[in-house]
């Protein structure tokens, strides 16, 4: 299994943070699978935005999530610049492409 890996969306950290039930269930069967467990920068950058900035209940959680990487074996990965850079491109042309 030591080839999968799973990237997680802020929703599924916010339900860790706290402590839903089947966010915890998930987990540990994630760990079981000894599946990695990863963050995407832009899912760090919204996480990080709601603890700064978001609403009080939002905000307590994120931050919770944040504090709790370690604990739940979570990495942030990168993506690499030219990758990112073409992905940015992308994403901008069929932004034109769909708005004509």
């Amino acid at each position: 299994m030591a080839d999968k890996k799973c990237a997680l969306d802020v929703n599924i950290l916010l339900d860790l943070a706290e402590q839903k039930k089947f966010a915890g269930d998930f987990l540990g069967v994630i760990r079981e699978k000894y599946c990695p467990l990863f963050v995407s920068p832009t899912a760090f950058i919204e996480l990080q935005f709601l603890a700064e900035s978001g609403a009080p209940v939002p905000r307590k959680f994120a931050g919770i999530a944040i504090d709790s990487f370690l604990k739940w074996g979570v990495v942030l990965f990168d993506i690499e610049p030219v990758h990112a850079w073409t992905t940015y491109r992308k994403l901008l042309t069929q932004n034109q492409t769909t708005s004509l």
